[in-house]
């Protein structure tokens, strides 16, 4: 399903669990806003992602040997990977919105040179 245009009602889920592909959508704010449209309130949105927003290949290739090969085989204009979410606050941003209240962030991690971890909560 296009994650832009959930065909889910609103309020669905209890919870939204966003692993690794938030970064890939063409429209950040509009694939954000239907994960917190079909979240019931209360309830919880937890997004692990990449915040690459200046990675090059030198970045990616940090203690990853064994994908060497593959990332040398992307062309060389290629160098942002995401659609720039280069901090952990532009991540949480995205899914507080500025129409969205009553929404606390409860954890935010930074991991490996280049991915996070933010878990809000909704009331």
């Amino acid at each position: 399903m296009d994650f832009h245009h959930l065909e889910f009602q609103s309020e669905s889920f209890d919870i939204v669990f966003w692993a690794g592909s938030f970064a890939y959508a063409t429209d950040l704010q509009q694939a954000a806003s239907q994960a917190v449209r079909v979240l019931k309130k209360p309830g919880i949105i937890a997004v692990g992602d990449s915040l690459m927003g200046n990675a090059t290949r030198e970045t990616l290739l940090e203690g990853q040997p064994d994908i060497k090969d593959l990332i040398t085989q992307i062309p060389k204009e290629v160098e942002v990977f995401t659609k720039g979410i280069g901090t952990i606050e532009k991540l949480e941003q995205y899914f507080k919105g500025d129409t969205v209240s009553n929404v606390d962030v409860l954890l935010t991690r930074k991991y490996s040179p280049s991915h996070a971890n933010v878990i809000l909560s909704y009331s």
